[in-house]
């Protein structure tokens, strides 16, 4: 419904009036629209565990041939299933069209239920010499709530610690599990049974129990004072089914080696000196190894002319006198291995 005000002149006078507008009995339906609310409803329809809810909502809404929502029109909600069920009817709003109804499913039982909105809806049609001929017909809309129980083999499980390097001894480790069913979704309410072995496992606690959250996720956290192999076992079990999962994280007593990689640059300086950097990967890894840059004679043989230490950004830059002129020197530099880092050495980079 809309409030406009309507204004009718005649000579010098004016009168004003407020008007309601509305789309209520049209001349012609448009549809009649049957979808989820946003609120109240679980995220994953139109899928439902069974048992997470009994209830679904929908909105109802009418509209005339023009697309505008119709308010005080009459429909029916029905559904396929006969253990489950619908609210039975209603009415959309007089101001805005809409209407909440619901599905039902109290049973407990798996089933795909279609849920339709039925209107009996207004036709107008116009003959010769301008009769109107009133009727109307049935304007539906459906939606199919899948009510489903989660499968977990058929579904995902999974265990990791979510890291891709070993932990130090001493260090904290937190493991995951993440129960997802067949469609996709995360398993609420999942018992999850841990238990560890090998590394640590004498030294403290070794099980846990734990539920999965509304994120489908359990957490263990351990330790180890011991280097070695701490092997987790995840048991899942849910409706009475179990799936085992298992994990293995490798304790280390210090820091691991990062393999580096190096590339040099250097550019045509003619006469002027020499000017050649290296850029080692990870940037910043290497902070503090040796570069040394090595020239190539003609006979092959290699002379280290320079020595310095790479940078907090991974570079070392060298300058060096040019003996050759504009003939082309060739150099390369090598990156002395740390007790963090491995040795790296560039291909040969030729300037004049």
């Amino acid at each position: 419904m809309v409030m406009g005000t309507v204004s009718a002149t005649a000579g010098d006078v004016t009168e004003e009036g407020d008007v309601d507008w509305t789309s209520e009995d049209p001349l012609n339906a448009g549809e009649v629209m049957l979808e989820p609310t946003a609120k109240f409803n679980p995220s994953t329809l139109p899928n439902v565990v069974v048992g997470s809810t009994e209830e679904v909502f929908f909105s109802v809404v009418t509209t005339d041939q023009f697309g505008n929502r119709v308010g005080d029109e009459s429909f029916m909600l029905s559904d396929d299933v006969p253990f489950a069920d619908t609210s039975v009817d209603g009415d959309t709003d007089y101001d805005d069209g809409d209407y909440e109804g619901t599905a039902y499913n109290y049973s407990g039982q798996e089933v795909e239920q279609t849920v339709t909105a039925t209107w009996d809806a207004p036709t107008t049609e116009f003959g010769a010499g301008g009769s109107r001929v009133d009727a109307s017909e049935d304007v539906t809309d459906d939606y199919t709530v899948n009510w489903y129980a989660p499968d977990l083999e058929a579904g995902t499980v999974t265990l990791s610690d979510g890291s891709d390097a070993d932990p130090v001894v001493g260090e904290t480790v937190t493991e995951t599990v993440q129960v997802l069913d067949q469609n996709g979704n995360p398993v609420r309410g999942a018992t999850v049974n841990f238990v560890r072995s090998g590394a640590g496992s004498e030294s403290n606690d070794s099980s846990d129990e734990k539920t999965t959250g509304a994120a489908g996720k359990a957490f263990y956290t351990f330790t180890s004072d011991e280097e070695g192999d701490a092997t987790v076992t995840a048991t899942v079990t849910y409706d009475g089914q179990a799936v085992t999962v298992e994990d293995v994280v490798t304790f280390r007593t210090d820091d691991p080696v990062t393999k580096i990689s190096a590339v040099i640059r250097g550019k045509n300086t003619g006469r002027l000196a020499d000017k050649l950097a290296v850029r080692t990967r990870p940037a910043g890894a290497a902070e503090g190894a040796t570069a040394s840059l090595v020239k190539v004679r003609k006979n092959g043989r290699k002379v280290i002319l320079k020595s310095k230490a790479v940078n907090a950004s991974g570079l070392a830059i060298f300058k060096v006198k040019d003996l050759n002129g504009r003939r082309k020197t060739a150099y390369f530099i090598r990156v002395a291995k740390t007790d963090t880092t491995s040795f790296a050495k560039t291909g040969i980079r030729r300037v004049r």
